[in-house]
C-alpha cells in the first residue's frame, strides 16, 4: 500500500505478485492487485483480479466497489449498479457505502440518459 500511495504502481504489482506466490489464496493480496492494476489501466486485468478476490473469499466486499470503478470506466452502468448494488447488500454500512450510493446514482442517471437519447 505505500508503493501504491506513492504511485510507484509497477513496483507494488510486483511486491503483489510475488506476496501471491507465497499465499496465492489471498484474497486481499487479489484485490491489491486489483486496485494497482486499475491504477495502471489495465482494466480486463484489474476485473478478473477483482473476481479472483471474490472467488477466494465473499467477505471481500470491497472488490465489489473496484469493479464498479472499472466498469465505470468501460462505460457499463448496468454493471456499475450491479457492483454497487452488490456492495450495499453485503456490507451496506462498510467503509466504502458512500462510493457505493455515488456510483449507484451516476449509472443510474447515465442509464437514465441513455434512455431518453433512445426516444
Amino acid at each position: 500500500m505505500i508503493l501504491f500511495e506513492k504511485r510507484q504502481f509497477r513496483q507494488a504489482e510486483t511486491l503483489i505478485e510475488r506476496g501471491l506466490v507465497l499465499e496465492p489464496d489471498s484474497a486481499l493480496g487479489k484485490f491489491l492487485l486489483g486496485l494497482v492494476q486499475f491504477a495502471l489501466n489495465r482494466l480486463p486485468d484489474a476485473e478478473r483480479s477483482a473476481h479472483d478476490a471474490l472467488l477466494q473469499s465473499a467477505h471481500q466486499t470491497d472488490a465489489y466497489i473496484l469493479l464498479a470503478e472499472i466498469h465505470e470506466r468501460d462505460h457499463n452502468p448496468y454493471a456499475v449498479k450491479a457492483d454497487a448494488a452488490a456492495y450495499l447488500k453485503l456490507d451496506g454500512h462498510g467503509p466504502f457505502e458512500k462510493e457505493a450510493n455515488v456510483l449507484l446514482q451516476r449509472a443510474q442517471n447515465e442509464i437514465s440518459q441513455n434512455s431518453n437519447l433512445s426516444r
